[in-house]
């Protein structure tokens, strides 16, 4: 079981997050990596290896949108609540990060941290019904989540390309998914982890061990500038976790930037 959740739960975490001491380079074309940009300014796609981000892959913590929407949809969470994990069903683990052995969580934080147990307890609770309406009316991905309700998006069953993520925050921003006005916006705040004079970054990271050896990892999300809203999802693979971990941010910005896409700078 351990060995279960060190190749999916742990390594699917938005933690990590290291500046870099070295300037970190743009995806380029050839590399394994992908960006998918639409900007609703110029109403077009933008592609660093297209064929990459037609390919379906494991959403890994990219899919605490969604499921954060449905878990607020269904009343399972909120954010003026704390949470604390049930350490009966998910016992603390020695591979734990510091911040998900917290007492208790309010939403923004463990959607941040990614506090898997959390997730996996408001899933399990959920139940697979619930997931396989939403995500069938959301069109996420193939729609597969056959897999254990409390990973399915860990490698598992379901699958996204990095289009159709950028197709799912379009409808997200539109209020296209048929949800409540009041879902759209409470998650808001949650979603947002940036914002400077006119810009703002609506974002999640994603990311776990592949069978072959290796990482994956993700960064989607949304810029809202003066001019409108540029959708992007970037993915990469690395040869660990701590490599990918310590670049996938950097550089899926360093891509946006090379279509002239400015991002807000990271707070202090």
């Amino acid at each position: 079981m351990l060995k279960r959740l060190l190749a999916t739960g742990l390594l699917s975490l938005s933690l990590l997050q290291t500046t870099m001491a070295q300037q970190v380079e743009p995806c380029e074309e050839g590399e394994a990596c992908t960006l998918a940009l639409y900007s609703e300014v110029s109403e077009k796609w933008q592609f660093i290896n297209p064929s990459r981000a037609h390919q379906d892959f494991a959403p890994y913590s990219t899919f605490k949108i969604p499921n954060t929407l449905i878990l607020f949809e269904t009343g399972q969470i909120n954010s003026a609540d704390s949470y604390s994990i049930d350490l009966h069903r998910y016992p603390q683990q020695s591979w734990w990060f510091s911040s998900w052995r917290e007492p208790a969580h309010k939403l923004k934080s463990a959607f941040d941290h990614s506090v898997l147990p959390l997730y996996q307890q408001w899933s399990a609770d959920l139940g697979k019904t619930a997931y396989e309406q939403y995500v069938a009316e959301f069109g996420y991905g193939n729609k597969d989540v056959s897999g254990p309700v409390d990973r399915f998006w860990l490698g598992d069953s379901l699958q996204i390309s990095a289009v159709n993520q950028v197709e799912f925050l379009r409808k997200y921003k539109h209020r296209q998914l048929g949800l409540k006005d009041a879902t759209y916006e409470e998650f808001e705040p949650v979603f947002l982890q940036r914002s400077g004079q006119n810009v703002r970054l609506y974002a999640k990271t994603g990311g776990g061990m592949l069978p072959e050896g290796g990482a994956r990892g993700w960064y989607v999300g949304i810029v809202e500038d003066a001019a409108g809203s540029h959708y992007f999802a970037f993915n990469m693979d690395a040869e660990n976790f701590s490599q990918l971990a310590k670049i996938r941010v950097e550089k899926a910005l360093a891509s946006l930037r090379a279509f002239n896409v400015s991002v807000p700078a990271m707070k202090d």
